[in-house]
């Protein structure tokens, strides 16, 4: 590669010292894509073996990918595995990534590092998913799970606050243990964004533009 994503202090990745895998890294210096493709029966495999995994053939080549894929799979790190890795401010994704055009072989990669290192975005209000006009069912008339009290409802008097801090389940369960009484109901939702109406996945996708978030309605006299 041209210019290395890599964060200070990551070591760069190197070939295994019997060089089974050195021309997969050979490619990606000059910029190219390599999976292994079997001579006998044509079958495409990743990550690097001797033999093939469908006719057992030791006759491997090395062929081009097109470096174009559909996420199969993704999760998102938030804990990373290296001091250097530490000193980011945000959770990296982790996507399993699918090669169409090489035999449907997967690959593990970092989201942000293949959109080629550059900063998040906010998706474009003309990206963004659909969603739906109607929002979440059943939730007029729920009541909480814990507090017992109406999800919707806000008693005269009473003051409604939004908490956007990323991840709502830990944020939520914060609020509703506060001591004195003060907080009468929690919900969890999605704030901002331009999809109407989001399911979680959807929010999750990055592709609403929504970050998730807590509502609590609290009584100002005893909580502030």
């Amino acid at each position: 590669m041209s210019n290395s994503y890599l964060p200070d202090g990551l070591p760069a990745p190197v070939p295994e010292v019997d060089g089974l895998s050195t021309p997969y890294w050979e490619g990606l210096k000059a910029e190219t894509l390599m999976v292994q493709q079997c001579s006998a029966c044509g079958t495409h495999q990743f990550g690097p073996e001797w033999l093939c995994h469908k006719c057992h053939s030791f006759d491997m080549n090395w062929v081009e990918a097109e470096g174009k894929g559909t996420i199969y799979s993704w999760e998102r790190a938030w804990h990373p595995v290296h001091p250097a890795l530490r000193a980011r401010e945000e959770p990296y994704i982790v996507v399993l990534v699918e090669l169409k055009g090489s035999g449907n072989v997967r690959m593990i990669g970092n989201l942000l590092d293949m959109l080629n290192g550059g900063e998040p975005q906010m998706i474009a209000p003309d990206k963004a998913l659909p969603g739906r006009s109607t929002p979440m069912p059943n939730i007029e008339g729920s009541r909480h799970a814990v507090l017992g009290t109406s999800l919707t409802e806000v008693p005269e008097g009473f003051k409604v606050a939004v908490f956007a801090n990323g991840c709502f389940w830990g944020s939520e369960k914060g609020a509703w243990r506060l001591p004195g009484g003060g907080v009468h109901s929690t919900a969890v939702g999605y704030c901002a964004g331009f999809t109407p109406n989001p399911t979680y996945e959807e929010c999750c996708s990055g592709r609403s533009g929504h970050t998730e978030g807590v509502r609590v309605v609290y009584d100002p006299s005893k909580l502030s």
